[in-house]
């Protein structure tokens, strides 16, 4: 196949139209994975309320994360690597990383 990323994407993200990868950010060496952050839709309960909360500072924490220290992988809702990032990190077995995956 010829792409240039891999989209990982949670299984119940709605997906908005029209849905664009800015492609700008890998232009950038250092750059090989982008993480997108979510909203929930209906935030009628608590419940979804703390949800959307909880989304929003895992999305502030992997800001933080990926300006402060040398992540092996991103995790997220919505992930896009770069294609030669996503196969060398994945095609390894995370049991047999020396001090495991973050």
């Amino acid at each position: 196949l010829d792409f240039d990323v891999v989209m990982l994407l949670d299984d119940d993200t709605i997906v908005p139209t029209p849905f664009c990868i800015d492609m700008h950010h890998f232009k950038d060496e250092r750059v090989s994975c982008v993480t997108y952050g979510i909203t929930v839709g209906k935030r009628d309960t608590l419940s979804e309320w703390l949800a959307d909360y909880d989304y929003k500072t895992w999305c502030y924490r992997n800001l933080w994360r990926s300006k402060w220290t040398t992540l092996r992988f991103a995790v997220g809702i919505c992930v896009v690597y770069s294609r030669e990032a996503f196969f060398k990190i994945y095609t390894r077995q995370p049991t047999q990383t020396p001090r495991g995956l973050p």
